[in-house]
């Protein structure tokens, strides 16, 4: 009786320590999403753009978000950078939903160019961007391209949204780009912040100029599932079931080694 016992315990601990976790594989939607604003046509080619940018890789489908100025908010279904369904949707505020601002500065004369040298702004004012649609009350890391121009860079960037231990913060640039930098300098030209999504599966996060009086300007966004996401995965059923096997059989041979104990055989 022992040796089942050990044997079934054995066995339930190898399960818990193999990779038996009910773990669903990588869902599309947790993949990697990039969004690029567009100030006209969004198949137009001098605004196309694909690749890499502070993370990702050569060939990643860029969503062009273009605005428009008849309504209070933009809402677009996304794509993962395969270009492929679901990759959640997004909407925004902004300064003006009619333009997108234009920079000739930012990245001017790298591969970068296409992607950095437009922009959504907000003035005076919080503004905010939200990615639906992603897992619920998970991390997710969440680079935000704000280089700036050479004419405006004036405007520190602050975002504030919901934390890892799900409660409300504001971050602020540590530097600010003049617009000319053509590399991805963290602090200066791309935030890195992790927010957590709510029960809805949304992450939403607002942004604004420290300064009043002031333009804060996203050139873009890239949004990724963290690594930071709490408690590992819970156990199979089978395993659960082997678990309680071989705790029940352990408990029941050392019952029975307790009442021999008790009552000595003559």
């Amino acid at each position: 009786m022992k040796k089942i016992s050990y044997l079934l315990a054995g066995l339930a601990m190898m399960t818990m320590s193999s990779p038996a976790y009910a773990v669903a594989p990588a869902a599309t939607i947790d993949a990697l999403i990039d969004i690029k604003f567009t100030p006209s046509v969004p198949l137009d080619p001098k605004y196309q753009f694909s690749g890499s940018a502070v993370i990702g890789n050569s060939g990643d489908y860029w969503n062009n978000i273009l605005p428009d100025d008849n309504s209070g908010a933009v809402s677009t279904r996304l794509l993962n950078t395969g270009g492929l369904l679901p990759g959640g949707n997004f909407t925004f505020t902004s300064e003006s939903l009619g333009l997108i601002g234009k920079s000739s500065t930012s990245f001017k004369g790298t591969a970068y160019a296409t992607l950095m040298n437009t922009y959504v702004y907000t003035y005076g004012t919080t503004d905010f961007m939200t990615i639906g649609g992603l897992s619920v009350n998970t991390n997710y890391d969440v680079y935000v391209l704000t280089q700036g121009s050479k004419t405006d860079n004036t405007g520190v960037l602050t975002l504030t949204g919901t934390n890892v231990l799900g409660s409300t913060q504001t971050f602020t640039q540590s530097g600010i780009s003049n617009g000319t930098l053509s590399s991805f300098q963290p602090g200066q030209n791309y935030m890195l912040e992790t927010f957590k999504t709510d029960a809805r599966g949304n992450l939403t996060f607002g942004y604004a100029a420290a300064t009043p009086g002031k333009v804060a300007m996203i050139n873009g966004l890239q949004i990724a599932a963290s690594s930071n996401n709490g408690p590992g995965p819970t156990p199979e059923p089978a395993s659960m079931l082997l678990i309680g096997v071989g705790g029940a059989l352990i408990s029941a041979a050392r019952l029975r080694k307790k009442k021999s104990a008790d009552n000595p055989v003559a």
